[in-house]
């Protein structure tokens, strides 16, 4: 992410984990992750959607902002 100076040290593995599994959703910007601010109720429910697929029990929906690769390189 081109914030991830921002991220905290303690959250880095756990936002690590999310970006790998496609947890991560970013809308309007797929290389932002802004950590620092408080989720909106879509994001979070994006969040959750996107567990439930990873952990295979919701239909994948595609979309342009569901992040995949690592936290160093996301895109």
């Amino acid at each position: 992410y081109q914030d991830a100076n921002q991220i905290p040290a303690w959250a880095t593995g756990a936002i690590a984990a999310a970006t790998q599994r496609k947890i991560v959703v970013n809308y309007p910007n797929l290389a932002q992750l802004t950590p620092n601010r408080n989720a909106s109720r879509a994001e979070v429910a994006a969040f959750v959607y996107q567990a439930l697929v990873n952990a295979g029990t919701a239909e994948a929906i595609p979309s342009p902002y569901i992040v995949s690769g690592t936290l160093d390189s996301p895109l």
